[in-house]
């Protein structure tokens, strides 16, 4: 009854004031207006049948017929869809009652009431939409809405990038980065010697003391372990530790020897040659490192070194060389021999520190880093001591330890670490340690008459 008595409202309703009502018809009612407007205007000066006049209301009749035929066509149309929609409404609410009775008996029936249901529902909210639509035809005011174009829209003059589509592999780019610096530096930072107080619980080995980083990196030597220097300080209470285990009549043989290169192994072993030779101990340093040597003598007056003396042991005291400190002397590596390991598995080496042994009271040997090498592990063998030297939070746990075990096995005494490169982390460190001090794989010579470039050197000048 509500929907027939919206239909003949609609039909009641004038073809002009359904039209001003209209949105939709605009442009035709304004052009209607114009020409009525134009056409009194002409009409003060010329007579009801000039031509202008006469044009205008052509064209007025023909705005006229135009809009009733568009809003004829309209309400007819509306007025199909909303019998169509009562039809419906009318068919789906008889389903509705025929499912109803049934749907205590079975069970399918219920999916069926509830999408019919969800149909009626639909076509109750489009009726009501389209009376609601003629409620506001009917009762919009006789204004006809002008628009006037503003400005132009701005045409783009290249395309859009659209960033969406790489989301997911910039996102898988970021995770694959963010896991390996989490890797890294779990393998880095949680299995290393970071503190003094690790040694001994990780390794089972004892500290013998520190070696501060060396911040100056001065070049002389003179400079570099000069008695005020940090580091001179801390091997001289190393170096007292070590004068207990000599043996009266005998030379004290000195191992030094790290994990791999880089960790400070030889500016230590300069260090504690230095401090043994200011303890009034005449010292020995030996550059046993026949593969990447360190130690650079400066107008050196013969080729010989250690690796001509380990062939022949009799020249001996001819390629002994003296330093610019007191007490102390070097027997450089002059050459890189072929087979560096046979040299020193033969009887040249014992030999060697048997005929040092009536010369010296403290030899330090400079030995080559243990992993990947026998060269080391064979010096071992035949020293007195072996000292372990580790960088502070450089060098893997599993790594020094396969490193000691190898020295072991050799028959070398390993008698304590040295940690270098050393900075306190802690308040309690620096309290402990009187002074507040503050990586790259192992290489060979590149010709048999010259040792690595890349290596740095320590040189002997004054």
């Amino acid at each position: 009854a509500r929907l027939r008595s919206e239909v003949e409202r609609l039909d009641q309703m004038s073809t002009t004031a359904l039209a001003l009502s209209d949105p939709g018809l605009a442009s035709l009612r304004f052009e209607q207006v114009r020409a009525r407007e134009e056409m009194d205007r002409l009409s003060e000066d010329l007579g009801p049948r000039h031509p202008d006049i006469v044009e205008l209301q052509d064209k007025i009749e023909t705005i006229d017929q135009q809009l009733s035929a568009i809003l004829t066509e309209r309400r007819r149309t509306t007025r199909v869809q909303l019998q169509g929609i009562e039809r419906k409404v009318e068919t789906l609410s008889s389903q509705l009652s025929d499912i109803d009775a049934q749907r205590q008996a079975e069970s399918l029936t219920q999916v069926t009431t509830a999408s019919l249901q969800r149909d009626v529902d639909q076509l109750r909210s489009q009726y009501q939409a389209a009376v609601d639509t003629l409620t506001a035809l009917q009762n919009e005011p006789d204004e006809v809405p002008v628009f006037y174009l503003l400005a132009d829209a701005d045409i783009p003059s290249h395309p859009v990038f659209d960033i969406r589509p790489w989301l997911k592999w910039i996102g898988a780019a970021l995770g694959l980065m963010i896991g390996l610096m989490l890797a890294n530096a779990r393998e880095r930072f949680r299995d290393t010697v970071k503190r003094p107080t690790d040694v001994h619980r990780q390794l089972g080995v004892p500290l013998l003391g520190v070696i501060p980083k060396d911040k100056d990196n001065q070049d002389s030597m003179r400079s570099r372990f000069s008695p005020r220097e940090p580091v001179f300080e801390a091997a001289s209470s190393i170096a007292l530790r070590m004068i207990r285990k000599k043996a009266d009549g005998r030379a004290l043989v000195v191992h030094m020897t790290s994990t791999r290169s880089g960790e400070g192994k030889s500016t230590t072993a300069m260090a504690l040659a230095c401090a043994f030779a200011g303890a009034n101990m005449k010292t020995l340093i030996i550059d046993g490192d026949l593969r990447s040597p360190t130690f650079e003598p400066e107008d050196a007056e013969t080729d010989l070194g250690f690796e001509t003396v380990l062939q022949s042991p009799d020249i001996l005291r001819e390629a002994l060389q003296r330093t610019p400190i007191e007490r102390l002397d070097l027997l450089p590596c002059r050459d890189i021999p072929d087979n560096p390991s046979g040299l020193l598995a033969s009887r040249g080496l014992e030999m060697t520190f048997n005929a040092l042994d009536s010369l010296y009271d403290v030899i330090v040997v400079d030995a080559p880093p243990v992993l990947g090498l026998a060269d080391s592990p064979l010096i071992g063998a035949q020293s007195d001591l072996t000292l372990f030297v580790i960088e502070q939070g450089q060098v893997r746990l599993d790594q020094v330890q396969v490193s000691i075990e190898r020295l072991t096995e050799f028959g070398a005494n390993v008698h304590g670490v040295i940690m270098t490169k050393f900075t306190p982390t802690r308040i309690s460190e620096q309290d402990m340690y009187r002074y507040v001090y503050g990586h790259e794989s192992y290489k060979y010579g590149q010709t048999k008459r010259t040792a690595a470039k890349n290596k740095k050197k320590i040189g002997f000048s004054s």
